[in-house]
């Protein structure tokens, strides 16, 4: 019996001891820097992975005095990867906190991995989103995100209208697009045929409410993805 308790006591130890040195620390000394509360700016930052390779990347932001906070969610990770909070609980007073996505990416492909952040005064709720292009390159080097191959947008965006969705593809190919909502609900799902070159078509929202949504196209060999907010 008393083995089994060292044993556990061990274990539980080094449970402990791998959640702590996982744990990411916050910037900021980069967030005194900026006017932004999250730092690295979305905007500027190109987030690039190795698959195969385990990989870390840290969110940090700062919520306002006599706030509170929590990570409501974070979208759109490549497989193979989570994230965690610091404080794991993803609750947060008011101050400096972070994000980190971390794990080995078992997927090539370009994911708008986004992270929701409510912070609260009183009734008064204050949204933040930060959202990075993540492209996870195949392990050769090669990047698999070459336009001439397969690319999948989607223009204007926000979107207040129907709007295009635009492919360029070096070869006929054939795939499915599916939408999601920020819970990761399926909203739509159909088939479509693409022809050499660029290929374009509008897109009804009409069934849409205002929101974040996440769309795939998969064919038999490659997947892409985007991200569509629609602001009606």
């Amino acid at each position: 019996m008393k083995r089994i308790f060292t044993l556990l006591l061990t274990f539980f130890m080094m449970g402990a001891l791998n959640s702590a040195f996982a744990q990411c620390s916050p910037e900021s000394n980069e967030l005194d820097n900026s006017s932004d509360l999250v730092y690295p700016n979305p905007d500027d930052t190109a987030v690039t992975m190795i698959e195969g390779q385990y990989t870390e990347f840290v969110i940090s932001f700062r919520v306002p005095q006599n706030f509170s906070g929590q990570v409501d969610s974070v979208v759109n990770i490549p497989p193979g990867l989570g994230y965690d909070c610091n404080p794991p609980s993803c609750t947060f007073s008011s101050g400096d906190h972070c994000i980190m996505i971390s794990g080995t990416p078992s997927e090539s492909g370009v994911f708008s991995t986004t992270a929701y952040i409510t912070a609260s005064l009183f009734t008064l709720d204050s949204n933040l989103d930060a959202s990075y292009d993540v492209e996870v390159q195949q392990a050769s080097g090669i990047s698999s995100i070459d336009d001439s191959h397969l690319s999948f947008s989607i223009y204007p965006n926000p979107v207040k209208a129907n709007p295009s969705f635009a492919f360029r593809t070096d070869q006929p190919r054939t795939g499915t697009v599916s939408m999601y909502d920020i819970t990761g609900t399926l909203v739509d799902q159909f088939n479509v045929q693409l022809e050499t070159g660029n290929n374009q078509f509008l897109y009804d929202i009409s069934d849409y409410s205002p929101g974040h949504y996440f769309g795939t196209f998969k064919s038999a060999d490659k997947t892409r993805h985007i991200k569509m907010i629609v602001v009606k």
